[in-house]
């Protein structure tokens, strides 16, 4: 099992960011690029039950 998985539990996160952390691909070996500059953040933090203050 992965150990930071109980760590991220509850948490909000970027798909295409995870697949990068755990070098995931497509079947042609590209990675999908991370929207958070255009999106922002995600709104919960990970193990949080709250919105995160801005």
């Amino acid at each position: 099992m992965d150990s930071p998985v109980g760590s991220r539990s509850g948490g909000t996160f970027i798909n295409a960011e995870l697949a990068v952390e755990y070098g995931l691909t497509d079947r042609g070996g590209r990675t999908i690029r991370s929207l958070r500059e255009a999106r922002g953040a995600p709104l919960w933090a990970a193990g949080g039950t709250t919105l995160k203050a801005t």
